[in-house]
């Protein structure tokens, strides 16, 4: 245990108990959207660009996002908000992704001078697509760790397994014959889902204030830039001042920040699977004062 860790929480629970319980109310809500009673409840889209893919990989995604969300709940209330940051990040990016398959048109753009992607003829960017392209990227990513093991010694015997070799060269065909020649090579070169960094594709997506704010903030403690944080650099003749025990430092900057990125996946969620929660939705949003971050 951390020194003061006890009596610490206890404080964080106090002062911050009102931000706490609207957090976990609009959890339950999230959640609530897409279960009851251990069943899936979406009632089907509006549009004809959604299949059982989409809807599989809409529901894993969103799923993560609710566990991100609680996730950053436990260690805010624990008074780890400096972690709770970090996972902001995570959230951002399972935001990202989810918005990318479910949004109703998109045109991807790059650069400086955000150029639109150019379209692959007969490969409509559709809902359909990305969600294909989602699940390739998840094969060629296995395919690029499997790849480095032979480079690695000591995880070289890895490489040699026939059945793990046999199930990735088969997950990388599927994923190939399921987007296309050119798309795998744009996931490849890039090394994403979408064919785009993540900087483009916020742009692209129309969350580059959510990029370059909440996404930028939660990057400081993945990186560990977030020195000022734990020590205080002391001044010349006297000792630093670490800070051991928990505290209040970032913790509502952090459940705040995790609302606002799963309010944007409700509304995704919401509006693509016609679950008619506007109402509701909008009250909570009111209540916790959220920010739309999707433009």
């Amino acid at each position: 245990m951390l020194r003061r860790e006890a009596a610490a929480r206890g404080r964080v629970r106090a002062h911050h108990a009102a931000l706490l319980r609207g957090a976990n109310r609009f959890h339950t809500f999230a959640v609530s959207l897409v279960a009851g009673g251990g069943r899936v409840n979406l009632q089907g889209a509006r549009t004809r660009d959604m299949d059982e893919i989409v809807v599989l990989v809409s529901l894993g995604l969103f799923t993560k996002a609710c566990w991100q969300h609680r996730s950053g709940q436990l260690l805010a209330r624990a008074g780890l908000g400096a972690d709770a940051i970090a996972l902001t990040r995570c959230l951002f990016e399972t935001t990202l992704a989810l918005a990318f398959v479910l949004r109703r048109r998109l045109r991807l753009r790059r650069g400086r001078d955000r150029r639109p992607l150019p379209p692959v003829p007969g490969w409509p960017l559709n809902s359909r697509l990305r969600a294909r392209l989602y699940l390739a990227n998840i094969a060629f990513e296995n395919d690029r760790v499997f790849r480095e093991f032979q480079d690695i010694r000591g995880l070289r015997r890895f490489r040699r397994r026939a059945a793990a070799a046999r199930s990735v060269v088969q997950q990388v065909r599927d994923g190939e014959a399921a987007i296309g020649p050119e798309w795998t090579r744009r996931l490849r070169d890039s090394r994403s889902f979408s064919g785009v960094s993540i900087k483009d594709l916020a742009l692209s997506l129309r969350l580059a204030a959510a990029y370059a704010t909440l996404y930028r903030y939660g990057s400081w403690s993945v990186h560990a830039i977030d020195l000022t944080h734990f020590i205080t650099l002391p001044d010349p003749g006297r000792p630093p001042l670490i800070q051991l025990a928990p505290h209040e430092g970032d913790v509502a900057s952090a459940v705040s920040v995790a609302n606002n990125l799963l309010l944007v996946c409700v509304r995704f969620v919401n509006e693509r699977f016609g679950l008619d929660r506007d109402r509701a939705i909008e009250r909570h949003a009111y209540r916790l004062s959220l920010l739309d971050a999707r433009g």
